[in-house]
Formats: C-alpha cells, sequence, structure tokens
C-alpha cells in the first residue's frame, strides 16, 4: 500500500515537472522572440517579469527534481548533505 502511495506521488511530480518545464520553454521562447524583435538593448517591464517568471519555474523544477517520494531530498552536494560523503 505504502509503495502504490511512493510510485503515485512519483507520477505526480513527474507530471508537474513536464508541465512546468514546458512552460519554461514556452516562455523562453516568447522572450526570446520579443528581445529579437526590440530595437533598444534595454527590456519592458513585461520582459523582465517573464524573465523572473522563468528563473522562478527553474528554481522549482530544480527543487522538485531533487525532492524524493520517501519524505526528503535527494543530493549529491556535500555541502548540502555532508553525512553521505
Amino acid at each position: 500500500m505504502v509503495q502504490k502511495r511512493l510510485k503515485a506521488l512519483n507520477v505526480e511530480r513527474q507530471k508537474s515537472l513536464v508541465s512546468d518545464a514546458q512552460k519554461i520553454v514556452d516562455l523562453t521562447v516568447a522572450l526570446d522572440a520579443e528581445v529579437k524583435a526590440m530595437d533598444g538593448d534595454s527590456m519592458t517591464i513585461e520582459q523582465i517579469r517573464k524573465l523572473n517568471q522563468i528563473e522562478k519555474l527553474a528554481r522549482e523544477v530544480k527543487q522538485k527534481m531533487r525532492y524524493t517520494p520517501t519524505g526528503g531530498l535527494e543530493t549529491q552536494d556535500p555541502l548540502v548533505n555532508p553525512q553521505r560523503f
């Protein structure tokens, strides 16, 4: 029963990761097209908002990728988890 629940949590986490990754791709493509179409060197407020949203989603994806359904974080970083090394 616990294994089924963990598997379901992992499937849900992966769906969320795919969705967030697709949002990052969509925002990046849109932002790239807008920046290429610009005449000047500065970004608009809307472009900066898109950039901030991309950064936020990227951090969330990174965090979700590190999460394990067993209730913890899986990491290879000795500064974060020194007892593993």
